[in-house]
């Protein structure tokens, strides 16, 4: 299946939390049409978070297999160490 037959779903919520000013996001995404969304949270700066989701949009279109525990690939603590995604 190439990226364009894919009908996948990406659904971004960010917010930032009054108490400790830190930035959230929940993400919201499956790879297709009939397979059960998946919700991921995480917190991070908006740079941070920004990667984060770019490599999610990237995973999207290069198809499967999917790596639900994927990280920002830009971090600048090198691959794979960007921000952590809770479940």
């Amino acid at each position: 299946m190439t990226a364009r037959e894919r009908t996948g779903l990406l659904v971004v919520r960010a917010w930032t939390e009054t108490s400790d000013r830190t930035l959230r996001a929940r993400l919201i995404w499956s790879p297709d049409i009939g397979v059960r969304p998946e919700v991921v949270t995480t917190t991070g700066s908006p740079e941070e978070l920004f990667d984060m989701i770019q490599t999610w949009v990237d995973m999207l279109l290069a198809g499967p297999p999917y790596d639900a525990s994927v990280r920002s690939r830009r971090s600048p603590d090198g691959p794979g160490d960007g921000p952590v995604m809770d479940r």
